[in-house]
């Protein structure tokens, strides 16, 4: 007797059912938690280093997201108002900057500037001057993006509204 479709799906997700559970418990079996246990949650190692490297890691992390918003904002409203721009090689050049360091991950960006460039063109950079450099050429693609989307949010009607008035241009988009 043939097995109907319904059927032959219930059995297929009772073997696959069955295939994880026999991984996760063989995973389980052969993982070595003592090892784990010792290295992995040692609370005692980490409990005098913890007041140090918090305060050094907040204070960096602080630092460096900082001058990485600071660069990207000013960037971000550069690409943003090259993107609007009537001049088609502004605009394409916003876009393919925008594009590239949206598509590329963070990472690559900080391996880049951290290691290629220095290698590349001889320099050495502070790490300070690595972070705020690759945050914000990331940070600036995205902001861009949010930026030109909030100034093409405004509805035609409002501008020519604030024009009649006689506002200029930037009056109107700043009110």
């Amino acid at each position: 007797m043939a097995m109907t479709a319904r059927q032959r799906a219930r059995v297929s997700l009772y073997v696959q059912i069955g295939i994880f559970v026999v991984a996760v418990a063989a995973l389980i079996l052969a993982t070595d938690w003592k090892t784990i246990g010792t290295s992995v949650f040692n609370f005692g190692k980490i409990g005098p280093m913890f007041p140090d490297i918090f305060l050094v890691g907040l204070k960096n992390t602080l630092i460096y997201t900082f001058l990485g918003f600071v660069v990207g904002l000013s960037g971000g409203l550069l690409l943003a108002l090259m993107k609007l721009s009537a001049f088609p090689l502004y605009r394409w050049i916003a876009t393919g900057y925008i594009e590239f360091f949206r598509g590329i991950p963070a990472l690559l960006v900080f391996i880049a500037f951290g290691y290629g460039v220095p290698l590349a063109f001889g320099v050495q950079w502070n790490v300070t001057i690595v972070v705020m450099v690759s945050l914000g050429m990331v940070a600036s693609a995205y902001i861009a993006e949010t930026l030109r989307a909030g100034l093409q949010a405004v509805p035609k009607g409002q501008l020519e509204a604030a024009r009649s008035l006689g506002m200029p241009q930037w009056r109107a988009m700043v009110s």
